[in-house]
């Protein structure tokens, strides 16, 4: 009969209930989109009914804790004389299974189904309803019952026929520790469990793939070392509880060391090493030998200074392209022998490649690393995810399947101190065609999203990308949470909320600008939660009001900030030439306005040690003195001397510098005056990336004293695409990495990044 297109909208419908009254009743909203769902009839009660108790232990489980909230009684035992609605599960083996198929001409589209694909019908025009779930495997069967509790709405069932089947062989998330799979992190405040249970989303959401990231702590250890016994212990029960609810877990290593951030060990690998490639290979054996399967290893975000940690290596090896071959193919030949059924991928130094990043280093590391072995599959990040890069980026690496790694979510909210409760952005990664290139597909979850938008939509483009549209899938997740398509206030709050942390910040150029925004949000923020207190259930509305607390708090910090600081900052006007020697030591820059009492990252909280700034400009340049107290400054050594190198993981000073209505600039320099910038842009959509090959001309010198340090830098107008006329936003932030490490800010940023420029503060350059 072909597979239906008739799809569930998010809206609300009148149907009949018989009488002459006409009432509202919702149509149920399943998550993930089926590919194939048609209503039949009107909602009928059903109080109890009947069905076997096979073997499938998982279903077993999911029918009792359905019983229990629903109420709906269920019998185990079907015959002539059972009560209620019948429910049958099972495959085509079942002859009760293959009659009902084929009485509703069904035969063909179960035969045609994969492995994770299910029919669910619901038919109430019999002496007895009957409710049938038909799949050829364990795990289909499981997911039509999930697909079944959507329809009902307490004890009324709608009737329809669904026909569905994942677009994606494998549907999942990516995650670090094993403790967070079935709980929250531990909030170390409170000693409670904290964040999003995945299990439980998983399980909702008929989601069957995990990628375990830092199991092991392996940003801080080598991977060739023997994997811990009671880590062992913690991996099989995680195991266990993975294949109870048919979920693939994929485990590997990092063998080298991810970035050079302050705390993380030296070491890694040597590439050319026997006994690395060994100790490597025995760990994965390890891990095949307690059940899994899925086994990777990872080169991702290996900066260029870290490519060769050891001279050996060096000297065997031309390019990094030829050390990751050699040592990824040693280590793959010895898991593949005794471990054959093994699923190995790879995560490439290029995982996120697309072609306008593309150059010639590029070119020639995918050349080299595509002579794997084919049936490795490679790990792909790309921006976007259309289908043809995809197609691109596999030819590139010897056309190769793929799997999909996708960051959307943290790409919006990553770092924020507080996420909103309801998430703005439905999920955006990928098209239709994905899955020709792409074996599976799975994203980074982010904060609690305490409304489960980003996990419904999410989960809706995975099940389902051939009919994917975020505008919709969001609309109908927000109808499953709210249980109403009339949400428009709720849409408009969010809008508020998420342009208040991500947006806008607070708009303005002038304290009396500012001062008015603050007051506005204030009260709107009051008013729009009243709207919506009926529309969500408690639960949600309690996380709403303490949402309302957070930012009114944050509100009232706020309007200290303003009233005790400079709004705008001016720019003193030079009369004379200034030299750049780094010392500060011209009386000009006294007259200026200060900029200080900078604030740690993400905190209300001043930074201890002091920062002071001040800004100077004449018609070709602006000038920048920055003034660092730092009681340990002999101990400063930079790592970074090169242009354009890891300077950030430095001690030293970051500029963000932007004209008015555009994008910014980011220019940062350490102790010793090396320099790493960038250009960011704007577009109609917003902020458009970095571009690292960007780069200005500046006179920059740096000092040290005996308890401080001091940089001063000369910026041309034309470096900055400006005048002196225009206004400007900006931020000064401090990296210091001495005891620890402190990031300071100066404008008052809304979680742990540095890149929020809608809280860039106002500058302007002081006139005649």
């Amino acid at each position: 009969m072909g597979l239906f297109r008739t799809l569930i909208l998010p809206t609300l419908l009148l149907i009949s209930t018989g009488s002459a009254a006409m009432q509202k009743k919702q149509i149920p909203v399943v998550i993930p989109t089926p590919q194939s769902m048609k209503l039949t009839g009107k909602p009928f009660r059903v109080e109890n009914f009947s069905t076997s108790k096979g073997s499938n232990v998982t279903l077993n489980e999911l029918l009792g804790i359905f019983s229990k909230n629903s109420g709906i009684v269920i019998n185990y035992s079907v015959n002539s004389l059972s009560q209620g609605a019948m429910l049958y599960i099972g495959s085509l083996n079942d002859p009760k299974i293959k009659e009902s198929l084929v009485s509703q001409n069904l035969l063909k589209d179960y035969e045609a189904l994969n492995n994770d694909g299910y029919i669910l019908t619901v038919n109430n025009s019999r002496e007895k309803p009957e409710i049938l779930i038909a799949s050829k495997t364990a795990a289909g069967q499981y997911y039509g019952f999930v697909s079944l509790e959507q329809l009902f709405n307490k004890q009324m069932l709608t009737p329809a026929i669904i026909i569905d089947q994942p677009g994606f062989e494998q549907r999942g998330i990516v995650f670090g520790k094993i403790e967070n799979f079935s709980k929250g992190p531990i909030n170390k405040d409170t000693g409670n469990h904290d964040g999003i249970p995945y299990l439980e989303q998983m399980k909702k959401y008929k989601l069957n793939f995990i990628w375990l990231a830092a199991w092991d702590n392996t940003y801080y250890k080598r991977t060739s070392l023997p994997i811990q016994d009671v880590t062992k212990k913690k991996l099989k029960l995680f195991l266990e509880k993975c294949r109870k609810y048919f979920i693939t877990p994929s485990l590997g290593l990092r063998p080298y060391r991810q970035q050079g951030h302050s705390g993380r060990l030296k070491g890694g690998v040597m590439y050319s090493s026997e006994k690395d490639i060994n100790g490597v290979a025995d760990n994965l054996i390890t891990l095949y030998k307690l059940g899994f399967t899925n086994l990777y290893l990872t080169f991702d975000d290996q900066p260029k200074h870290k490519f060769f940690l050891y001279e050996a290596d060096k000297k065997k090896f031309k390019h990094i392209a030829e050390a990751h071959l050699y040592f990824i193919d040693q280590v793959y030949k010895k898991l593949k022998k005794n471990c054959p059924d093994v699923k190995f991928r790879v995560i490439s130094l290029l995982y996120s490649l697309i072609p306008k990043k593309c150059n010639d280093f590029a070119l020639e590391y995918c050349k080299i690393i595509s002579k794997l072995p084919q049936e490795i599959e490679f790990v792909w990040t790309g921006h976007g995810a259309s289908s043809e890069d995809a197609r691109w980026y596999s030819e590139l690496n010897g056309g190769r399947k793929l799997i999909f790694w996708s960051n959307f979510f943290p790409g919006h909210y990553e770092r924020l101190k507080y996420m909103p409760v309801f998430m703005k952005y439905p999920y955006g990664d990928g098209d239709s065609n994905l899955p020709k290139y792409s074996t599976g597909h799975f994203f980074l979850p982010v904060g609690n999203d305490a409304a489960g938008l980003g996990w419904m939509t999410a989960a809706d483009y995975m099940w389902n990308p051939q009919n994917y549209n975020g505008e919709i899938s969001f609309k109908r997740a927000l109808a499953k949470v709210t249980g109403t398509a009339d949400n428009g206030e709720l849409i408009d709050y969010m809008n508020l909320v998420d342009g208040f942390y991500k947006e806008k910040g607070i708009p303005g150029f002038t304290l009396n600008e500012k001062m008015a925004n603050v007051n506005h949000l204030k009260s709107v923020m009051g008013s729009s939660v009243k709207k919506i207190k009926n529309k969500i259930n408690q639960e949600l509305y309690v996380k709403l009001l303490e949402e309302k607390t957070r930012i009114t708090s944050y509100l009232e910090f706020l309007t200290g900030l303003y009233k005790s600081r400079p709004v705008p900052v001016k720019a003193l006007k030079l009369d004379s030439k200034l030299v750049i020697d780094g010392r500060l030591s011209e009386a000009v820059w006294n007259k200026a306005d200060i900029v200080d009492g900078f604030l740690l990252l993400g905190s209300k909280k001043k930074a201890k040690l002091a920062t002071k700034a001040r800004f100077l400009y004449d018609q070709k340049n602006l000038y920048i003195g920055v003034w660092f107290e730092e009681p340990k400054v002999k101990i400063i050594k930079d790592k970074f001397l090169e242009r354009d190198s890891h300077i950030f993981v430095d001690n030293g000073v970051e500029f963000f510098l932007q004209p008015e209505n555009r994008g910014y600039f980011h220019i940062v320099t350490n102790a010793s005056g090396a320099v790493y910038d960038e250009r960011i842009t704007k577009g109609k959509t917003g902020y458009q990336g970095h571009d690292s090959n960007w780069n200005g001309q500046y006179t920059l010198k740096t000092h040290k004293d005996k308890n401080s340090w001091s940089v001063e830098i000369a910026i041309p107008w034309k470096v900055l695409e400006s005048t002196p006329t225009e206004r400007f936003y900006f931020n000064i932030t401090r990296n210091r990495y001495i005891d620890g490490h402190s990031w300071q800010t100066y404008a008052p940023l809304l979680g742990g990044r540095f890149h929020m420029p809608q809280w860039f503060w106002p500058l302007e350059c002081k006139q005649d």
